[in-house]
């Protein structure tokens, strides 16, 4: 199970140019997010099932100005104030769809879901999951200081590789964007599996 978030936007000219319920997400755009769950099979062609939940949702600080359009968003659960929100409600709604196979599925989530909170709340919950995490953060324990995620993993021994195919990254995105993931070729690319038993603080 695969949850992950998408910007949906179109420019915005004026104030009076904003579309009805439409969040006001910068001084050129207007739009809302949409936050997806795609099942996929665990087999060699990890073969997509299908969309199991989709959740519209905008910021609540995108639409702080207008009452109305809150209101719009809160009535239909779309409106978070804590961004990280979106990612438990779309695991709940999941899990109760999956039934007595919510035990075999696993839930991949990005950076973002990897808090404290989070992590806590899956584990009481019994979900299996796995979270991207940027490895220079100092987010764990080792012997009583806190280090990073790459620093707990460096005295580790390899345990696989696995060779993936990513795909070429445009140019043609934000300035942010580009900073953030900057354009590449498509390339064969090594990962290095490692595994270690860590404290979160």
């Amino acid at each position: 199970m695969t949850h992950a978030s998408t910007g949906i936007e179109v420019p915005l000219h004026d104030a009076d140019d904003v579309r009805e319920n439409f969040a006001v997400k910068s001084s050129l755009t207007q739009g809302l997010e949409a936050h997806v769950s795609a099942i996929f099979a665990h087999d060699a062609h990890n073969t997509p099932l299908g969309v199991a939940a989709l959740q519209p949702f905008v910021h609540a600080n995108h639409v702080k100005h207008d009452e109305a359009v809150q209101n719009y968003w809160w009535a239909i659960g779309g409106l978070f104030g804590n961004r990280k929100g979106r990612w438990s409600a779309a695991i709940a709604s999941t899990a109760e769809l999956l039934g007595d196979k919510r035990a075999d599925a696993v839930q991949v989530m990005d950076r973002e879901a990897g808090d404290f909170a989070m992590l806590a709340w899956l584990q009481q919950c019994g979900h299996r999951f796995v979270v991207r995490a940027n490895s220079s953060r100092r987010s764990v324990v080792r012997e009583g200081k806190r280090i990073a995620v790459a620093d707990a993993l460096g005295a580790v021994q390899q345990l696989a590789n696995v060779f993936v195919r990513p795909g070429a990254r445009t140019p043609n995105r934000s300035a942010k964007d580009q900073k953030t993931h900057p354009p590449r070729k498509a390339r064969m690319a090594t990962l290095t599996v490692l595994v270690a038993t860590v404290r979160v603080p």
